[in-house]
């Protein structure tokens, strides 16, 4: 039936997700869901689409359109009855910002993010929206920090979000704050000591759990490191 499809699409668009990025096929499979959900008036379905189209055009440097996602997500969460979404808003438009550049903006939504989230009992954020919320918001919340020139809290943060991802035992948020969060600004402040530490624990983790996409993202940050020391044969 109608409810089941809207279901398997937005089953379907994480998965594509985890396995091969923001390929067209992910951000059909969300949109698809989207339609239905709109059409049954299904809010949850509704914010989960939003968020899946939202990191689709994310991940594609799309910023602008994924602002207005963001924003969707937010008017839409404003009507709902789980505060926690209004919070898991201000991370996609504080992440959205932040690439757009306005770093004041972005650090205001996602202090505000950080200092109320409180995560579900059954963490059915991750079944939500994929990722743990406060691990992504932390790793941007450390790069923000390092270019608005707060070095040592930047480092504090980016560990920080790595040590809330293990203890989580969830391998896509670990790789998100390894590679996201850990290794950037271990680039950034040139420790390529903890840049190959961070790029080899992601590359574990990715190829146990048969991450196609953060395996990728992973080899890439590797070959950054070795041209870093000086390697590129």
């Amino acid at each position: 039936d109608t409810r089941r499809d809207m279901k398997l699409y937005a089953a379907f668009g994480a998965s594509l997700l985890y396995t091969r990025g923001p390929v067209p096929e992910t951000g059909a499979a969300w949109a698809s869901a989207l339609e239905i959900a709109e059409r049954l008036a299904e809010a949850e379905y509704r914010l989960r689409a939003l968020w899946g189209l939202w990191t689709c055009q994310h991940y594609i440097g799309a910023y602008r359109t994924a602002l207005a996602l963001a924003q969707r997500f937010s008017d839409l969460a404003a009507t709902g009855a789980d505060p926690a979404d209004l919070l898991i808003a201000d991370r996609m438009m504080g992440s959205s910002l932040h690439y757009l550049g306005d770093q004041s903006a972005a650090r205001s939504h996602l202090e505000r993010m950080l200092d109320r989230y409180v995560a579900p009992a059954h963490r059915s954020h991750r079944v939500r929206f994929v990722y743990d919320q406060q691990v992504i918001a932390r790793g941007v919340f450390a790069q923000i920090l390092w270019l608005q020139g707060w070095v040592d809290q930047a480092i504090r943060a980016a560990q920080h979000a790595v040590e809330e991802a293990r203890a989580a035992d969830h391998p896509p948020s670990l790789c998100w704050a390894l590679l996201e969060g850990a290794c950037p600004i271990a680039l950034y402040i040139g420790d390529l000591a903890a840049l190959e530490r961070s790029v080899t624990m992601a590359l574990e983790h990715a190829t146990r759990h048969a991450l196609s996409m953060w395996h990728a993202y992973a080899r890439c940050i590797h070959a950054l490191l070795l041209v870093k020391r000086g390697d590129v044969n």
